[in-house]
């Protein structure tokens, strides 16, 4: 592989690199995978606790790169418990999670969305830990976007905000990805001056794992900047031949690049095979194009053409794996945002049906009290009730009825219509048609008793006046 198409392929891998700040330093793929086991055994999927929703999270995030759907449900249900309990920090960081789903098929527009959603979430309970996470989340999204002045914004709010709480390894993360961002610009500089500064504080922690990391990055910064001989030593840094990982298989390659330019052929082909044959055994395909073609083109160059051409074979065989892959991510992506719409549009309907169902129960009760005083003032024998205002009351209970009835049957009929507008309005128009007539029939019933109540109400007053007025003449 010549050089530039080299650095065509780190640049590209280091893009990819650009991962959410909660899972840039993440364990290895069989950590992982004994972790899910545990989760799975241990938790219960009745549990709508704290607890339950802090186990649906991480269960979600265990799963964000091999089951994006997976993540979708998990995360999903510790959103809609956290609600319903009232529990806005296993809210936010369900929504963190949600995030790295859409993340990983490559749709960085709804995983900034939701990762600004999770951080007004943080912002409200004041937790400086999940908000210094999300900033973080939200940078690395940003320079995915090709945002970066934004991504360096958010960036260096995590590096304030972790310095602030005192987490080195957070620290170290944070640098990490301030120099990721200049690299991927080629502020070679820049890049090398926060790379530095990550790689020493995984020095102090002793951890290999994010020394390894950083050693890559380093390697290809002095690669960009033509510096071999450094870049050989970060390279050797971060080769590890018992651990055959991404991290290995990419300082593999670089070691074979620099051996190539030293025309040391047998070291050439032994690490560029070594990545070849351990990327092809891990399904690691970018790392397979990359070895392969790097191959073809060694052989081509030593004239050993039957061998180059095998290559070039499993290069284009990779480049179209590569292309599907891209595809299958995309059409993964609008399945999990359409399946996102569908629970929030069921989330949304529960809440309606809820919201009409509590309305519909204050509206029984004010139907009850107005009945109630209807009935009170036609059974008392000593109230009188002028036409007038019992019209009013009548108007007033009708209404009542009538939106009793809109709430009670809306959503019926819309399901029943299929949501057509017009035929919900002509049938709530029919059921106004029916009961105004019958509010006025009822009317007119109630006023002829309410008419014959009051001239009850009128003689037995007069008959009282007139035999009191008897009475004193009798007396006189």
């Amino acid at each position: 592989m010549p050089t530039n198409q080299y650095k065509i392929f780190i640049s590209r891998y280091l893009k990819q690199c650009l991962i959410l700040f909660s899972i840039c330093f993440i364990s290895p793929i069989y950590s992982q995978q004994k972790e899910i086991d545990s989760l799975r055994k241990e938790l219960s999927f009745n549990k709508e606790d704290t607890l339950g929703i802090i186990g649906f999270n991480r269960l979600g995030f265990l799963y964000h790169t091999s089951k994006p759907d997976s993540t979708l449900f998990f995360a999903q249900k510790a959103l809609k418990l956290s609600k319903e309990i009232d529990y806005p920090k296993g809210e936010a960081r369900a929504l963190s999670v949600l995030s790295n789903a859409f993340y990983s098929t490559g749709n960085y527009s709804k995983a900034l969305e939701l990762q600004l959603s999770a951080l007004k979430k943080y912002e409200s309970i004041h937790d400086l830990q999940g908000i210094s996470n999300t900033t973080g989340n939200i940078g690395n999204i940003q320079g995915a976007l090709g945002n970066f002045s934004e991504a360096l914004n958010y960036n260096f709010k995590t590096l304030k905000l972790k310095q602030k709480l005192g987490d080195t390894r957070g620290v170290g993360i944070a640098l990490a990805n301030i120099g990721q961002v200049h690299l991927i610009q080629s502020q070679l500089d820049s890049a090398r001056y926060y790379v530095l500064q990550s790689y020493d504080i995984a020095l102090r922690e002793r951890d290999s794992y994010r020394k390894r990391i950083m050693s890559i990055r380093l390697a290809s910064i002095y690669t960009e900047m033509g510096e071999k001989t450094m870049a050989l030593e970060y390279f050797k840094s971060a080769f590890d031949k018992s651990n055959p990982d991404i991290f290995t298989l990419n300082a593999s390659l670089g070691l074979a690049e620099f051996y190539k330019s030293k025309n040391i052929s047998d070291s050439t082909l032994y690490f560029a095979h070594y990545a070849y044959d351990n990327a092809k055994k891990e399904g690691l395909t970018d790392i397979v194009n990359a070895s392969s073609t790097f191959l073809a083109s060694y052989y081509k160059e030593n004239h050993q053409f039957e061998e180059a051409y095998t290559f070039l074979e499993v290069s284009l065989s990779a480049r179209d794996s590569l292309y599907s892959l891209e595809k299958r991510n995309k059409t993964q992506s609008l399945y999990l945002e359409e399946l996102a719409r569908q629970q929030e549009k069921e989330e949304a309907q529960l809440a309606l049906l809820q919201k009409q169902k509590t309305n519909l129960q204050y509206l029984a009760i004010i139907g009850c009290i107005f009945i109630f005083i209807l009935v009170f003032l036609l059974l008392s024998r000593s109230i009188r009730v002028s036409e007038k205002w019992l019209s009013y009351l009548g108007i007033f209970i009708l209404l009542l009825v009538f939106e009793f009835i809109n709430l009670y049957l809306a959503s019926k009929i819309a399901l029943a219509v299929n949501f057509s507008a017009i035929y919900t309005l002509l049938i709530m128009v029919l059921i106004a048609i029916v009961l105004v007539p019958l509010h006025h029939k009822i009317e007119t019933y109630i006023t002829k008793i309410m008419i014959v109540k009051n001239r009850k109400h009128k003689l037995a007053a007069a008959k009282k006046a007139l035999e009191k007025l008897q009475t004193e003449q009798s007396q006189l």
